[in-house]
């Protein structure tokens, strides 16, 4: 055997979004069960040592990040950790492999985490970087080469980026080798072209993170120190009173009962509830009594509303129960805002992964045997939440889903997640999509709700009744028709044939007519649809080169003010003559925050004309404007605020009635 001096070392680091599967790429590179997968989240760095393929194998696998569109939203602690995962594989790693899962969508969202992260080890890193797809299996039929080219824009930006380095893992097939030969191979490629160099992480970034990590301990320290310091106070204070708490079932947790790790836990906590009662010599929290009142009366007007909404289902169930008999063949279409989950939703009720889950743009139908029924299920694209985003070629694609059912569909199915907020926009943009079918659809439309483990201890109509007035519209438009799938777990054959029960239901009450429009009427239709939609856009066009017009003239005032103030001292200089420093201070101060507010103008006009968006102007004004909304409103409500605190200033009280009248009609 060749002498392990010899034997080339491989270090890398798996990096990538949480779930993406890279403790489970980091055994199948080690041919071993090293890292902890499945449903345990990898929450810290860890090193595995390993000989592979003649290589002495060192791999790193990081903790999973976050979905993140920007620096400022990652925690300083845990950018200190990524950056740290270099160090980890001492000198530095040869590979970086960033973990891709190819049965999700990779989004926009998620090349800004990935761009923002890489950001943090410096353009550097890309020249060490690879991506590392996993759920291969997913791809059946299509080559890899094929899936990137179908995924869009953001998943190429990403291959570019590492040079056109990749690899493709079947996680499930364990006993392939061959993919770590390749992968192994891959790497070796990507150290010859970098001259045998690896990643380094800069000297002068691993001391500062360091001096960083000793001052937070340094801090923890004396936190702890305060804390043992107060405790021991609040020991004596507990000495000789009678607290409430029962010491017999204190005492048996205090036990060692085989270093349980959880009883010692609860331990220590009910040691720390005792000191905060001692601490609060007994007294207990006591909520404001008026504020109660009204949580109490909104949570009862919430169960009331709740139990009328179950009532009126009930009643509509068995009004409808005599004249209900099962279909056999069940046709279903899906619609939805994007990223509703509308594809997760159609893989459920067909139990089996038979639409492609990244982002369609057209529309697909599929038909499979569930619960003794033939099912066809028409899956369309999602619509964008902004209005202005939505496409005449994509209402056109989304109504084309009806001709992929010739006879008809027996329900329409609307997903709406429980854990995304359903409010006015929403309802406008599914109300403008609805209307390109026409009235009669709503007789064959449902609610699906997603997500319900947000639900908590909350029941179905409670959650509905909680939530903005806009969904109470959509279910009362669909006459209390409604369900529930939780799609985070296995199929639920109870869950689909309930849905399936309820759509038996509704077709009943139609008298077993499919909705079947006449397409020539929803193409007339759609052009009223896009010609309000046109005009509608021509308007906010308008509004928004007004408020551009008018944001320059205010900024043009806010100039002139400026103005007017700094020549203030020469136009007046011996009424000024009394003037101290402190005066003179004041006024400084205010020509400064004239001027913030002048390059606050400056952005936001640039921002207007560049982006051609309000959108983007309202969050540096949002936290100073007043209740109003209105851009106008806040620009009056500015100018007017800025005026009034140069004129009320101490040191112009002695300016004559005549300067103060010559001042005041410089700001008309």
């Amino acid at each position: 055997m060749a002498d392990k001096e010899y034997i080339p070392e491989r270090r890398m680091v798996l990096i990538g979004d949480r779930w993406s599967g890279k403790s489970s790429c980091g055994n199948t590179i080690l041919r071993k069960e090293s890292f902890e997968c499945g449903l345990t989240r990898t929450a810290q760095s860890e090193v595995r040592h390993e000989e592979v393929e003649g290589r002495n194998l060192v791999v790193v696998d990081a903790p999973g990040w976050k979905t993140s569109r920007s620096l400022r939203e990652i925690p300083e602690g845990d950018k200190q950790r990524f950056k740290l995962n270099a160090s980890k594989c001492l000198p530095g790693p040869h590979a970086f492999l960033l973990v891709i899962a190819i049965d999700s969508a990779f989004s926009v969202d998620q090349r800004k985490t990935v761009q923002e992260h890489m950001k943090l080890l410096g353009e550097r890193v890309w020249q060490y970087s690879m991506v590392l797809f996993t759920c291969g299996d997913f791809l059946a039929e299509k080559t890899i080469e094929q899936h990137i080219e179908s995924e869009g824009p953001e998943l190429k930006w990403l291959i570019e980026k590492c040079n056109d380095r990749y690899h493709v893992f079947h996680n499930k097939d364990k006993t392939n080798l061959s993919q770590v030969t390749q992968l192994m191979k891959k790497i070796d490629e990507m150290v010859e072209n970098n001259d045998d160099s690896f990643y380094k992480l800069d000297e002068h970034i691993l001391v500062t993170i360091q001096k960083k990590q000793e001052e937070v301990a340094k801090r923890a320290i004396e936190r702890k120190r305060r804390a043992d310091e107060q405790r021991m106070q609040l020991e004596g204070a507990i000495s000789g009173k009678q607290l409430c708490c029962d010491p017999g079932e204190h005492n048996i947790v205090n036990e060692d009962i085989g270093g349980n790790k959880r009883l010692k836990l609860l331990s220590s906590l009910m040691e720390k509830i005792t000191m905060t009662m001692a601490g609060n010599e007994g007294r207990h929290f006591v909520p404001d009594k008026r504020m109660l009142v009204t949580l109490m009366a909104k949570k009862r007007q919430v169960e009331e509303a709740a139990k009328r909404r179950q009532s009126q289902v009930k009643a509509a169930s068995a009004v409808g129960k005599g004249s209900t008999h099962k279909l056999k063949e069940l046709r279903i279409m899906i619609l939805g805002q994007k990223t509703s989950g509308k594809t997760s939703v159609a893989n459920y009720l067909m139990q089996s992964i038979l639409f492609p889950t990244r982002p369609n743009d057209q529309c697909l139908v599929r038909n499979a045997l569930v619960a003794d029924r033939e099912v066809t299920v028409v899956d369309t694209p999602g619509w964008s939440q902004e209005a202005s985003h939505c496409s005449k070629q994509q209402d056109r694609e989304i109504v084309r889903g009806l001709t992929l059912s010739p006879k008809g569909v027996h329900a329409v199915l609307i997903v709406i997640p429980l854990d995304l907020k359903f409010k006015e926009t929403e309802q406008d943009n599914l109300e403008d999509h609805m209307e390109l079918f026409g009235d009669t659809i709503w007789n064959h439309t449902m609610v699906l709700f997603t997500n319900v483990d947000t639900l908590t201890d909350m029941s179905l109509e409670e959650s509905i009744e909680t939530e903005h007035s806009a969904l109470h519209w959509l279910v009362d438009k669909c006459q209390n028709r409604y369900h529930y799938l939780n799609i985070s777990k296995k199929p639920c054959s109870i869950q689909i044939t309930q849905l399936f029960k309820k759509i038996d239901e509704m077709s009943a009450k139609n008298g077993g007519h499919l909705f079947h429009p006449d397409m020539e009427n929803i193409n007339l239709r759609m052009e009223e649809v896009f010609q309000k939609r046109k005009l509608t856009n021509q308007l906010t066009e308008m509004l928004k080169m007004r408020e551009l017009q008018l944001m320059v003239d205010f900024r043009a005032k806010f100039l002139k003010l400026h103005k007017d103030i700094a020549d203030l001292p020469g136009g007046i200089h011996r009424k000024l003559q009394s003037f101290n420093k402190k005066d003179n201070d004041k006024k400084k101060s205010l020509l400064s925050k004239l001027e913030q507010e002048i390059e606050e103008l400056n952005k936001a006009v640039m921002e207007l004309t560049n982006r051609n968006s309000m959108d983007f102007l309202q969050p540096s004004l949002s936290t100073r404007r007043p209740h109003s909304e209105n851009v106008m409103e806040w620009m009056e409500w500015k100018v007017s605020q800025v005026a009034s605190n140069f004129l009320k200033t101490s040191e112009y009280s002695s300016m004559d009635t005549q300067n103060n009248s010559a001042s005041s009609q410089k700001l008309d």
